[in-house]
């Protein structure tokens, strides 16, 4: 994952709560990949296993997090991901996985995702108040 600790900064420095979700358990996971950046994400939460009640959007919002769905924005690949934030009202930013064998960016298109990036490291801090903005004045899904 080179390169990401500019972005982990620049997310951070919007003071905004981080953390890292997925379908393993931390030591797999996070440990595993994100461990160096540790700092830069949730103190009590940084990492969530969405193992037992994927594809958990509400269940990170609601019962970890205890937020408005318009307060937060997942940052993903899968466009399932991007299809529960709009059912929900959540933000999104895809970086749709880009294997020959992926369609995720044509799926997120169909979906309505408004906001993709090709790398995580593409994230900018203009992208993140634009997605803030639209998702406050309920226009990011329309």
């Amino acid at each position: 994952m080179p390169d990401i600790e500019s972005t982990l900064a620049l997310l951070q420095s919007t003071g905004a709560r981080m953390t890292c979700y997925g379908g393993r358990n931390k030591e797999y996971s996070f440990d595993k990949f994100l461990k160096p950046f540790e700092n830069y994400f949730d103190k009590e939460m940084p990492y969530i296993d969405i193992n037992a009640f994927r594809p958990g959007m509400y269940e990170i919002v609601k019962e970890k997090f205890n937020l408005n769905f318009d307060e937060v924005v997942f940052i993903d690949d899968i466009n399932r991901v991007a299809e529960v934030c709009k059912a929900l009202g959540a933000g999104f930013i895809g970086i749709p996985a880009s294997m020959p064998h992926n369609f995720q960016r044509e799926e997120m298109v169909n979906t309505g995702v408004k906001y993709m990036v090709n790398r995580f490291t593409d994230i900018t801090e203009d992208l993140i108040y634009e997605v803030d903005e639209r998702l406050v004045s309920a226009a990011l899904w329309k």
